[in-house]
Protein backbone atom coordinates (compact mmCIF):
# COMPACT_ATOMS: atom_id res chain seq x y z
CA UNK A 1 0.00 0.00 0.00
CA UNK A 2 1.18 3.49 -0.82
CA UNK A 3 -0.49 6.32 1.06
CA UNK A 4 -0.12 9.93 2.06
CA UNK A 5 1.67 10.40 5.37
CA UNK A 6 -1.35 11.61 7.31
CA UNK A 7 -2.28 10.96 10.92
CA UNK A 8 -4.90 8.44 9.83
CA UNK A 9 -2.27 6.19 8.21
CA UNK A 10 0.52 6.52 10.77
CA UNK A 11 1.25 3.69 13.09
CA UNK A 12 2.18 0.10 12.66
CA UNK A 13 0.56 -0.74 9.31
CA UNK A 14 3.19 -1.85 6.79
CA UNK A 15 2.81 0.82 4.13
CA UNK A 16 4.95 3.14 2.06
CA UNK A 17 4.10 6.65 3.19
CA UNK A 18 4.57 9.65 0.92
CA UNK A 19 5.56 12.56 3.14
CA UNK A 20 5.60 15.61 0.86
CA UNK A 21 2.71 14.53 -1.37
CA UNK A 22 4.69 15.69 -4.40
CA UNK A 23 4.34 14.03 -7.77
CA UNK A 24 8.02 13.10 -7.67
CA UNK A 25 7.72 11.37 -4.31
CA UNK A 26 4.58 9.50 -5.38
CA UNK A 27 6.30 8.36 -8.58
CA UNK A 28 9.36 7.21 -6.60
CA UNK A 29 7.15 5.20 -4.23
CA UNK A 30 5.27 3.61 -7.13
CA UNK A 31 8.52 2.78 -8.92
CA UNK A 32 9.92 1.21 -5.74
CA UNK A 33 6.95 -1.12 -5.62
CA UNK A 34 7.04 -1.90 -9.33
CA UNK A 35 10.80 -2.47 -9.38
CA UNK A 36 10.78 -4.95 -6.51
CA UNK A 37 7.94 -7.46 -6.81
CA UNK A 38 9.24 -9.51 -3.86
CA UNK A 39 9.18 -6.41 -1.61
CA UNK A 40 5.72 -5.54 -2.86
CA UNK A 41 4.44 -9.07 -2.24
CA UNK A 42 5.94 -9.22 1.25
CA UNK A 43 4.44 -5.84 2.22
CA UNK A 44 1.07 -6.84 0.79
CA UNK A 45 1.11 -10.11 2.72
CA UNK A 46 2.13 -8.32 5.91
CA UNK A 47 -0.64 -5.75 5.48
CA UNK A 48 -3.18 -8.51 4.86
CA UNK A 49 -2.09 -10.29 8.05
CA UNK A 50 -2.38 -7.13 10.17
CA UNK A 51 -5.82 -6.27 8.76
CA UNK A 52 -7.12 -9.79 9.32
CA UNK A 53 -5.68 -9.88 12.85
CA UNK A 54 -6.58 -6.39 14.07
CA UNK A 55 -9.39 -4.96 11.94
CA UNK A 56 -11.77 -7.77 10.98
CA UNK A 57 -14.56 -8.07 13.51
CA UNK A 58 -14.95 -11.55 14.96
CA UNK A 59 -16.39 -13.23 18.01
CA UNK A 60 -17.23 -11.00 20.94
CA UNK A 61 -16.15 -7.81 19.15
CA UNK A 62 -18.54 -8.60 16.31
CA UNK A 63 -21.37 -9.09 18.79
CA UNK A 64 -20.61 -5.71 20.41
CA UNK A 65 -20.74 -3.94 17.05
CA UNK A 66 -23.88 -5.81 16.01
CA UNK A 67 -25.63 -4.92 19.27
CA UNK A 68 -24.60 -1.29 18.83
CA UNK A 69 -26.13 -1.09 15.38
CA UNK A 70 -29.15 -3.34 15.94
CA UNK A 71 -30.04 -2.75 19.59
CA UNK A 72 -33.41 -3.99 20.79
Amino acid sequence: MICSDTKAYRGYLPATRVETDSTEEWMAAIRKHLDDPAFNQARGDALHDVVMRDYVLRGENLRHWFNGWFAD
